[in-house]
């Protein structure tokens, strides 16, 4: 999409939050390398979780069916009581996914894949011809 004088800022937002979900596409990317293994579904949790429309392009993006547990801006509470509940003994890790209670599921639609896919490829290409303008002179990074 282009900007011009006509562009809502209904668009604008879409546009910042399809940026932040193709951003965290290429994280999920490295990620995955990392751990050797397809992530699937993936939590979503925090004050955004709380917005279906930021859930929805955050899956569509990610190709990924997303799930938002109960509460989800209680998550660190919640992660935190079941590591204690593990070090206690009380339960095991293995335990934690079936006492997690699944408020909605989302699942990217394949009507808007190729749109997502083009988009993060532009991403892609815009990342790399913009990288070495966020480095400081003399010296790189700091």
């Amino acid at each position: 999409m282009n900007f011009g004088p006509g562009t809502s800022a209904g668009q604008l937002v879409r546009a910042v939050m399809e940026g932040v979900a193709y951003n965290t596409r290429w994280s999920l990317s490295h990620v995955e390398k990392f751990v050797g293994n397809r992530l699937a579904p993936l939590s979503v949790v925090g004050g955004g979780a709380r917005s279906d429309t930021w859930c929805q392009i955050l899956a569509d993006v990610l190709g990924r069916r997303l799930v938002r547990p109960v509460h989800p801006t209680q998550a660190n509470a919640r992660g935190a009581s079941f590591i204690a509940a593990v070090a206690l003994g009380e339960i095991a890790f293995q335990d934690v996914p079936a006492l997690m209670e699944t408020e909605r599921a989302f699942d990217p639609s394949s009507a808007v894949r190729a749109l997502h896919d083009n988009g993060y490829e532009a991403f892609l290409r815009l990342h790399s011809s913009i990288g070495g303008w966020f480095q400081w002179r003399n010296g790189g990074a700091r």
